[in-house]
């Protein structure tokens, strides 16, 4: 409640949107849940099945819990918070109860002591705190409650011997799959927990093994039925569903490695955090860098550590396993998860790293020697401390989308999303407020967020749109056509098919005053640019013709026309506008 306490007051951020307030199928209430079950996750949102992330979405638990509060009580965040902190509660207790069991028939190790630490690390850590006050982080929380309820069930099947709990398992397990694909690295976790922890007989490990099976199938089928297909094959296009579209595969592999060392820096040392790692926050990296090699010689020596400790230090094993496991779902190195990574993405894997922080201060405090056990205080202490300030430190900042992008940006410096959302914030005030001064202002920040956006990731559209829409509205106060164009012809170069571009041109055709402008902009961005640099043909004539509507006589637009129409291979319009250029030239 420290903690999370205020997010009760917190408004929808981010994409609460896709999975709440603009989702149709939600904002239908009770009548949408049978929609939710039988489409994939995105319709909702989009309409319609888009496909924008390999092998598409299906994670139906939490949008029908969505639709369940919005029949109850409408569009209002505070439940939505409440019930994600509720929820994280219970995961706590959970993590607890479920080291307990592990632990249950080893006698060398104070079980209680390891559990509630483990639990008490895992609560206050921060790296959770975007799974739990952003409210589409449900379905994290959802598959980690009945992951580990399904791993408590198996266990107390297979030391009771009643069937009963295994066929509860299997219902927890399939309620986890629901909740998020994450519950499908518990395919591994849970037959690992058994194997390490108990004694199994063989027909025991046959139910265990159809205690997962059948409702993984059961998930199959009803997912197929729900998309259409399992895995697919479809590789997004756009850097922001696809951040490795243009690299190369040693650099794909090279930046997938780096990321990973973020995830275990971040797991011990959680700070700064932000929501944001879309290009370039991450960057480009290339295996001749310190961090993919170091990356990769920790995660080789975790597991080398993990396989020589199974059988002295069972717990060491069970984590490192654990973790590598459940990372495996959203490395990007198996299926891509549209970012390059995510602090939700650990909230999982965490488990693992809680206990082992739990296991490390635990094994330094019990120590005969007096100076180690003050160093073990000292170590909780400092965790303790460090973990609950950043919390509170970083809760805020999931307030609104103000705070959040603010708080973005100041991390996520390269971020062409960050800077953008940013900027877009800074246009919505300046679209609102009516204060003179304030809006300028407004329109300044929106400006310089926009702009470094634009020089991040120039190909991303929206970045596009937002700088070319800016520029209008900056041409507003100075009335400097020069820098209006020169921002115009930055943004066409790139991205030629921006609507809002060409609406404006069109605007500004209708001012005389401005044709003799106008027309050496389209001869540069239409003849120079488009046809003679980057051989975009279409984009070279559909510019040239705005400028042969200014002036249709002149010369050099229409001989510049010919020449387009001839690469294009359109002889009758090549002929008629070298024609019009000749008849000048007569003159």
């Amino acid at each position: 409640m420290i903690i999370y306490g205020p997010t009760y007051s917190f408004e929808y951020v981010l994409d609460d949107k896709i999975v709440f307030t603009e989702n149709s199928q939600v904002q239908k209430g009770w009548n949408g849940i049978g929609e939710i079950l039988t489409t994939e996750s995105f319709s909702g949102y989009f309409g319609s099945q888009q496909d924008i992330l390999p092998g598409a979405r299906y994670r139906p638990l939490s949008l029908a819990t969505f639709a369940i509060e919005n029949a109850l009580w409408g569009t209002d965040s505070t439940w939505s918070h409440l019930i994600n902190v509720l929820l994280y509660f219970f995961c706590v207790l959970t993590l607890y109860r479920s080291i307990l069991l592990l632990l249950n028939d080893n006698a060398s190790v104070n079980k209680a002591w390891i559990a509630g630490l483990s639990a008490f690390i895992f609560l206050i850590h921060p790296v959770h705190i975007e799974a739990v006050a952003n409210v589409k982080g449900r379905d994290e929380i959802m598959v980690l409650f009945f992951s580990l309820l399904a791993l408590i069930y198996i266990f107390k099947y297979v030391r009771l011997s009643k069937p009963k709990y295994s066929v509860v398992s299997a219902f927890l397990f399939f309620l986890a799959l629901l909740s998020k694909e994450n519950a499908l690295t518990f395919l591994a976790v849970i037959p690992l927990s058994v194997f390490l922890f108990t004694k199994t007989s063989l027909k025991k490990w046959g139910v265990v093994i159809a205690s997962l099976a059948l409702p993984t199938i059961i998930y199959f089928a009803m997912r197929y039925n729900a998309v259409g297909y399992i895995l697919g094959n479809a590789t997004p296009t756009s850097i922001m569903n696809n951040p490795f579209v243009n690299m190369t595969g040693s650099e794909k592999s090279a930046t997938i490695s780096h990321t990973l060392l973020m995830y275990l820096k971040l797991s011990i040392f959680p700070y700064p955090l932000t929501h944001d790692y879309y290009p370039y926050h991450i960057p480009i990296m290339k295996w001749n860098q310190i961090t993919p090699v170091l990356s990769a010689a920790l995660h080789i020596v975790m597991f080398v550590v993990a396989i020589l400790s199974r059988k002295k230090w069972r717990i060491i094993t069970w984590s490192v396993l654990t973790y590598l496991l459940t990372m495996t779902i959203v490395s990007n190195a198996f299926v891509g998860v549209g970012t390059f990574m995510n602090e939700r993405f650990l909230f999982v894997s965490s488990i693992a790293s809680s206990v082992l922080i739990a296991y490390g201060l635990l094994s330094v405090y019990k120590r005969d020697n007096r100076k180690l056990k003050y160093l073990g205080v000292i170590l909780f202490a400092f965790i303790t401390i460090g973990y609950v300030s950043i919390g509170l430190q970083r809760v805020p900042d999931w307030k609104n989308g103000f705070t959040l992008n603010a708080s973005a940006v100041k991390v996520s410096k390269n971020s062409a999303r960050a800077n953008l959302f940013m900027g877009t914030t800074y246009f919505d005030q300046y679209q609102s407020s009516r204060e003179s001064a304030q809006k300028q202002e407004n329109l300044n920040q929106a400006n310089h967020f926009i702009s470094k956006s634009f020089e991040i990731l120039p190909q991303y559209q929206n970045a596009s749109k937002m700088k070319a829409g800016v520029a209008a509205e900056l041409f507003k106060y100075d009335n400097d056509l020069n820098s209006l164009l020169n921002t115009f012809f930055n943004v066409a170069r790139v991205t030629p098919g921006t609507g809002f571009l060409h609406e404006y041109l069109r605007y500004l055709n209708d001012t005389p005053s401005y044709s003799s402008e106008l027309i050496n902009f389209y001869y540069r961005i239409g003849h120079d640019e488009m046809f003679m640099a980057q051989k975009r043909n279409e984009w070279a004539a559909r510019f040239l013709l705005y400028a042969s509507k200014l002036d249709e006589n002149d010369q050099k637009t229409n001989l510049a026309l010919s020449k387009v129409y001839n690469a294009l291979n359109r002889p009758q319009e090549t002929q008629y506008y070298l024609q019009k250029a000749q008849n000048v030239s007569n003159q």
